[in-house]
């Protein structure tokens, strides 16, 4: 007779499993983003979930930022897009505060070279906010106070 171990050991045995192969990997493990997407918190068909806030502050903290380092600020495994990119979609506090959106992260030799997000703005003022970054090119953001808009006001 074959003893089978309780569901809930075969779970967390699963669980560590994933996050240790993704730990190699140098991807997060499956990320929870439940609290703003409602997803299940082991869905493999979305690694693109994101919770994380697209505020102008923390797309300019990850210019040159290394792979590692969005996929942990990011919380997700992110899709990938031509050209070494990932690809992000947030919807932080489930939408009801603004910045969320979708953002792009572009690499060259492990450092982000080049960043373009569509963003939703906040409830005082709806609309989107387009913000582009790239290391050899000038860019342009449409959040509050930049002096260089992607768009016309």
């Amino acid at each position: 007779m074959m003893v089978r171990e309780p569901k809930a050991r075969r779970t967390i045995l699963g669980a560590t499993l994933l996050g240790m192969l993704a730990a190699v990997n140098g991807r997060p493990a499956l990320a929870d983003n439940a609290a703003c997407w409602g997803y299940s918190r082991d869905d493999k068909e979305r690694p693109d979930i994101s919770c994380t806030a697209l505020v102008e502050r923390f797309l300019i903290s990850m210019r040159g930022a290394t792979r590692a380092e969005v996929l942990k600020a990011m919380n997700a495994a992110g899709r990938p897009v031509p050209n070494d990119g990932l690809h992000f979609i947030s919807n932080y506090a489930r939408g009801t505060k603004g910045y969320g959106g979708d953002v792009n992260f572009f690499f060259d030799d492990d450092k982000v070279t080049a960043i373009t997000g569509e963003v939703d703005g906040p409830p005082s003022a709806p609309g989107n906010i387009e913000f582009i970054w790239n290391a050899k090119l000038p860019g342009c953001s449409d959040f509050p106070g930049s002096r260089n808009r992607c768009t016309k006001p």
